[in-house]
């Protein structure tokens, strides 16, 4: 998609000439072609659960790989309506994910210069993930989740995988 930069494309499934919102998906893309800002088709009608439009706000790293995405949420009641969720990924010399942080944050400005200020007390925590040698997953441990004012321990979300001398898939055990 060489030329893209700060174009605005329109997608349509049925390819109409002026097709309903709803089933409109938009993108900006940044000069690697990476899509930085998607709006989905509840963006583009402006629907119920997203009145602002808000698109998904995405950056990447000089490789070109996912650092941050910023998905807008549906306010609790009472809530700030800038409300999103934010996932920020940590890779290694490989391109393997090693890390997602996750946060409900508050987001202001525009793309490229947003901002976000973390919600206290909301859902947040770190997801990591290890490899063999030979590059196969090893484990996936899971992350503490704010759960209505408790917290579910980060074990109830770990999962291991085993291989056979053949690489190929032995045990999955969560």
């Amino acid at each position: 998609l060489p030329g893209v930069q700060n174009q605005v494309i329109t997608y349509t499934p049925t390819g109409a000439a002026n097709p309903p919102a709803d089933q409109t998906t938009r993108y900006n893309y940044d000069p690697n072609a990476n899509p930085v800002e998607i709006w989905s088709p509840s963006a583009v009608a402006q629907a119920a659960n997203d009145t602002a439009g808000t698109p998904t706000i995405d950056a990447y790293t000089s490789d070109n790989l996912l650092a941050r995405q910023i998905v807008p949420v549906t306010a609790a009641a009472g809530g700030p309506d800038n409300t999103g969720r934010e996932d920020s990924y940590t890779y290694d010399a490989f391109g393997r994910t090693l890390t997602k942080d996750t946060a409900d944050v508050t987001v202001t400005g525009a793309y490229p210069a947003i901002a976000v200020t973390p919600i206290a007390g909301q859902d947040a925590g770190t997801q990591s993930y290890t490899y063999s040698p030979t590059g196969w997953p090893l484990t996936q441990a899971g992350r503490a989740v704010a759960a209505q004012g408790g917290t579910l321990p980060p074990s109830a979300d770990n999962i291991a995988y085993t291989y056979t001398a053949d690489g190929q898939p032995a045990t999955v055990a969560d």
